[in-house]
This record gives structure tokens, sequence and C-alpha cells, in this order.
């Protein structure tokens, strides 16, 4: 394959089939690859999904490794940013970009692609709205797997854009499961609800757990049992009440339901992709 690259540092073409690519520069330190980018180009080329930006060849440089990766449009947050600043400069309310129709159509497809990936025994880490790719006829990849990695027993806790960052992430937890991408999942199901603005934008993690706390209520040994055996610096601010309830009261008790089974705080009671997927409320 020989590629034309444009300006555009993050896409390439095909010289001879015009096709368009997405590309990331992976760029070595003084002792070569991080293993986590070793770990990214060995999960991408062992799984194959339709929801999933396919990896199609990786290339050696002199400047780097470069992965040559299906093109799969813009990402979600870029589209949201963008119908908010065309509004902003008209001095217009932002258009809701997505009706909930779609909005259901993208959370179906991402849940196939996340319950492939657990099925094959791998956890994304990284879910956000910046890391799903929309194309012009509405269709999704999931992208970036610089974060993901097989499930251990023993993880790292140090993953997770700060905003979709599961609970147990942030307490510490180092034998987190599978559960911790749909925490994000939720997140990013609520954020498109809102219509790209963030449910839960932390400065950091201690205002992330207050957060969580104000939203959902403050979590007790009796919604997570482990939650009596974790010990942490934060402080948990006195709120029994679940709030998703009032922030989404223009939605049915069937979407805030679905929604209210993603966003839980015992990591075991949250639904997996595949449970998700069964649920009603995503039935066409």
């Amino acid at each position: 394959m020989e590629l034309y690259v444009s300006s555009l540092s993050d896409r390439a073409s095909d010289k001879a089939t015009h096709q368009i690519y997405a590309i990331k520069h992976v760029i070595p330190d003084n002792e070569g690859l991080a293993i986590t980018s070793f770990r990214e180009i060995e999960i991408l080329l062992s799984i194959d999904h339709p929801y999933i930006a396919k990896l199609i060849e990786v290339v050696t440089g002199r400047k780097g490794v470069f992965l040559v990766l299906e093109y799969g449009g813009r990402d979600l947050a870029y589209l949201y940013d963008s119908s908010a600043s065309r509004a902003s400069l008209l001095h217009h309310p932002s258009p809701t970009l997505y009706t909930e129709i779609q909005i259901k159509k993208f959370i179906r497809d991402l849940l196939r692609a996340v319950a492939y990936l657990h099925q094959q025994g791998i956890i994304h880490r990284d879910l956000k709205l910046s890391n799903l790719l929309i194309d012009e006829e509405n269709n999704l990849k999931l992208c970036d797997f610089g974060l993901a990695r097989r499930y251990a027993r023993i993880l790292t806790p140090n993953v997770v854009t700060l905003w979709y960052r599961a609970p147990e992430i942030l307490l510490g937890c180092r034998d987190y499961t599978q559960a911790i991408d749909m925490w994000s999942v939720g997140c990013i199901f609520a954020e498109m609800l809102n219509n790209g603005k963030p449910i839960l934008p932390g400065n950091n993690e201690a205002d992330q757990f207050q957060l969580i706390c104000k939203l959902i209520g403050e979590p007790n040994e009796n919604i997570w049992p482990r939650y009596a055996e974790i010990r942490h610096s934060f402080s948990v601010p006195r709120n029994p009440y679940n709030t998703l309830n009032l922030l989404f009261s223009n939605y049915s008790h069937e979407c805030l339901d679905f929604l209210n089974s993603l966003l839980v705080w015992d990591p075991s009671k949250r639904l997996t992709a595949s449970e998700a997927l069964l649920n009603s409320y995503l039935a066409y």
C-alpha cells in the first residue's frame, strides 16, 4: 500500500485506490515503543468487528510506527462541539443534534462492539465520545485502543478519561472488571441524551467522586457491600438521593431505568454489554 499523507496529520489516502484511511502515529521513546503500543497493536490485529475501526496495516519508518486504520468519520465529541459552535456564531441555542431514536441506534452499535470485546477477554478502558467515530451515513465505529488490555486479576488504576471513570477506579481498586466499560457506556448515553454536554465534568478525582455522589446518591455498604472495605480520602457529600430522574425528566421511565442500570455504584450490579443489548428500551 502506497499512501499519500495530506496536511491533516490523522488521515491519508491510497495513491492507487484513493481510499481514505485514518493514521495513528506512534512515537517511540529512547527505549523504543511503550508496552501500551505493543498491546494496542496486538489487540487490533486479533479483533474483527463491524463496529470497531479495523487495523489495515502497520508501517514502520524513521519517525516511528504508523497504524493504518479504517477511516470511520468524525468523532462524536467533535460533531457535538461543531454543532454548538455554529449555533453560538449565529446567536442561536444549540440544536438537538441526534434524536432519541438515533441515540438508541448508536448505543446499540457501541454495545455490540463492547460485548464482542468482553467476549474476547478485552477491556477497552477509554470509552468516551471522542473515541466513537460517525460517518456521513451515521455508522458508528469504536476506535483508540491505546489503553485497552486483556483482562487480568490485577490491573493498573490509572486508566479511563476522568469524566467517564468508574467509581471503583477512582477509589483505587486494581481488581476491576469489564464493568468499568459499562459505567463509561452509561456516561456516554447520558451525555448524548444531554445533547453532548457532559454530566460528570470533574476537575480532579476528588471532584469527580463528589459529582458522582451528587448524581446517583452517596455510596454505602447496603448498595455496594464491598464499599465498607475500600479505604479512600475523598469526602462524601450527604446525598441519599439519585437525581438522574430530575436531570432527564423529559425522558421515559424505560429510558431512565436503562440509564440507572448502567450508572450503578456496585460494578457487579451493572448491566453487562450482552444484558444491555437485551434491554427492552433498546428494542427496535
